[in-house]
């Protein structure tokens, strides 16, 4: 194997592992009906998770602290195999565009989440359909995460993992048969080359069909 071409194939499984790992909770809140503290778990979890396939910072104004903008981490997680993929970049910058105001919000959760889990808590949760909304508590300020913005931000995202899995596919045809046999590739090609974004819309028709 291209001692190249090894660096993106073998440093995208994580990544895979990690969106495979939002799909099933995002599937989790759509789907099963839980306690209020498996349903909490779930959103924080997913706060954390985004943050790890999605890397971003939210940009302040100096003096009045009004959040600007928010900004793509260059030089964080998957974005340091940036030039391996074409548009990932382009498609990121996107995403983030598309998606201000709840990113904003997973932000905040997560971060409270991680450094201050003491102060932050689900002060309530509403369910009904195919949707879910969590709010969340941070000493005075309210916090609101739900399904359906979620489900708009993970879609996104599948979609350019996507292309990258048909990179991945083309790339492991013409490995030697060595190759394709590494653990990775089996593991990628078993487990995480899987249409999320059908899976996610069948449930939600599925939902429909029920109501």
């Amino acid at each position: 194997m291209d001692s190249v071409e090894k660096i993106w194939l073998n440093g995208i499984y994580p990544y895979f592992r990690i969106l495979k790992r939002i799909n099933e909770l995002l599937i989790m809140l759509i789907k099963e009906s839980y306690s209020i503290e498996q349903q909490e778990d779930c959103f924080l979890e997913l706060t954390s998770e985004l943050l790890r396939i999605l890397p971003f910072k939210l940009e302040r104004d100096e003096k009045s602290k009004v959040i600007t903008e928010i900004k793509l981490l260059d030089k964080s997680g998957i974005l340091l195999l940036k030039k391996y993929f074409k548009d990932l970049k382009e498609d990121y910058t996107q995403i983030i565009n598309n998606n201000f105001v709840s990113l904003v919000q997973i932000i905040k959760i997560r971060n409270k989440y991680i450094h201050e889990p003491h102060n932050i808590k689900c002060i309530c949760f509403v369910c009904g359909g195919n949707s879910a909304r969590a709010g969340f508590e941070y000493k005075n300020e309210k916090l609101d995460l739900n399904t359906d913005s979620l489900i708009k931000i993970i879609k996104e995202i599948n979609s350019v993992f996507k292309k990258i899995k048909i990179k991945f596919e083309k790339y492991v045809e013409k490995l030697d048969e060595k190759d394709k046999i590494h653990p990775y590739v089996l593991n990628m090609k078993k487990n995480y080359l899987l249409d999320y974004n059908k899976n996610i819309s069948e449930l939600l028709n599925i939902g429909e069909n029920n109501d």
